[in-house]
């Protein structure tokens, strides 16, 4: 196994804890409920409402709380803390010219806000907050299937950098990561947040990323 030219990195579970949502964190900060947050998500599941209607009614429950501007939206997302293992890491491969690419269905305003604290020039989700003109939220984008999302944003990347499969690996840690894994030369998921849907696919689980910067020092 080569030293890999990019690594792809999930978000929620895999550079942050994982023990809260970004989506039920939003729901309890802004004060709404969260059983009917869950229930508009069972709905949806169960195949009793459509994707754009679990969209307007988690946007309505969100647009009903009293503060709902995007300054509001960002404070919440600064909550949301960074594994201590991730920072290293991060430097490691800086030190080392080892590309890392963000590549979640995490909301954007959270994805740029990780995109700054670890330095990262790329980073891709396939959900889109929308503010109105005052800078209040109005609405948000979302991919029904976000493994299929994930892989197409995963291939392109390949093609616009002329990459192949054998010169990424992808970290992460949930089905919807799964697809990008088969793909990636070499692939890893954290053993606290790891779901049993891939352990099959997954080529390492660690406990800390300084474990995966061992095995690229291996390699060197």
């Amino acid at each position: 196994m080569n030293k890999p030219h990019t690594i792809f990195l999930d978000i929620d579970g895999t550079v942050t804890s994982g023990e809260v949502t970004a989506w039920d964190l939003i729901t309890t900060n802004l004060d709404q409920s969260l059983e009917e947050h869950h229930n508009l998500l069972l709905l949806l599941r169960n195949g009793k409402i459509t994707t754009q209607e679990a969209i307007d009614g988690l946007s309505g429950l969100w647009k009903s709380a009293d503060n709902h501007s995007k300054e509001m939206f960002i404070k919440i997302f600064e909550q949301i803390e960074i594994r201590d293992d991730v920072l290293p890491f991060r430097e490691y491969l800086k030190q080392n010219s080892i590309e890392l690419v963000l590549l979640s269905g995490t909301p954007d305003l959270n994805l740029n806000r990780i995109k700054q604290k670890l330095d990262i020039e790329y980073g891709f989700t396939s959900t889109k907050f929308i503010f109105d003109e005052d800078s209040n939220f109005s609405t948000f984008v979302y991919a029904v299937d976000e493994a299929e999302e994930k892989l197409n944003i995963f291939s392109k990347y390949l093609i616009d950098n002329n990459l192949s499969p054998e010169q990424v690996w992808m970290i992460g840690d949930g089905s919807n990561d799964l697809e990008v894994m088969k793909k990636s030369a070499f692939c890893a998921a954290p053993r606290h947040t790891v779901s049993d849907k891939i352990l099959d696919e997954v080529d390492m689980l660690y406990e800390s990323m300084d474990e995966i910067v061992e095995i690229l020092k291996r390699l060197d």
